[in-house]
């Protein structure tokens, strides 16, 4: 595996910077707190839609898109962003499970796929693991479809188990994982 290690050191406004050995050369994951960030992450979300089969993932893509952070804005979520060589590789989500306390998901974890194989993608869902701790939130939770067969593997690595999913909730067609952030 690419990656050696992941470090935590504090920036500014309590958050963090995650680096990341990728080979030889680094990558950084970073709390989106700029407004250059921002539409860094509004690219990649783009470039992620326009992917193929993930537009099935996005129930209205203009409103998120336009309205960043929107569900991802502190104080219970947050949008993070790897960068390699200065350039934006990837992102992740983290925010509330709407109308269940103590519960927050992942969301919208994509790696352009000139970085991938570096190990982007794990240290983006370590990372965003560790914010739903720091968050204070009991399990994450988080939706993908089952031809995302690499994705389920890495979630499945990290601790994740397929719950069921309730009557009502986006059960379609998508598998609901769950990892208990609290020992």
């Amino acid at each position: 595996m690419a990656i050696s290690r992941v470090d935590s050191a504090p920036t500014t406004e309590g958050g963090r910077v995650h680096t990341v050995a990728a080979g030889t050369l680094m990558a950084r994951i970073l709390h989106v707190r700029t407004n250059a960030q921002l539409e860094q992450t509004r690219a990649l979300l783009t470039e992620y839609f326009h992917s193929p089969h993930c537009s099935i993932c996005f129930r209205d893509f203009e409103a998120e898109v336009g309205t960043l952070p929107g569900e991802y804005a502190p104080p219970m979520g947050r949008l993070l962003l790897a960068t390699y060589r200065r350039q934006p590789a990837g992102l992740v989500g983290v925010s509330k499970v709407d109308g269940e306390d103590g519960v927050c998901k992942m969301k919208r974890l994509y790696v352009r796929p000139q970085f991938r194989g570096r190990g982007i993608g794990r240290s983006l869902a370590i990372a965003a693991i560790a914010t739903g701790r720091r968050l204070g939130y009991a399990h994450m939770r988080l939706w993908t479809f089952p031809f995302m067969k690499e994705a389920i593997r890495l979630y499945q690595t990290l601790g994740f188990d397929l719950v069921e999913v309730r009557k009502g909730r986006k059960g379609g067609g998508l598998l609901c994982m769950q990892l208990a952030l609290r020992k």
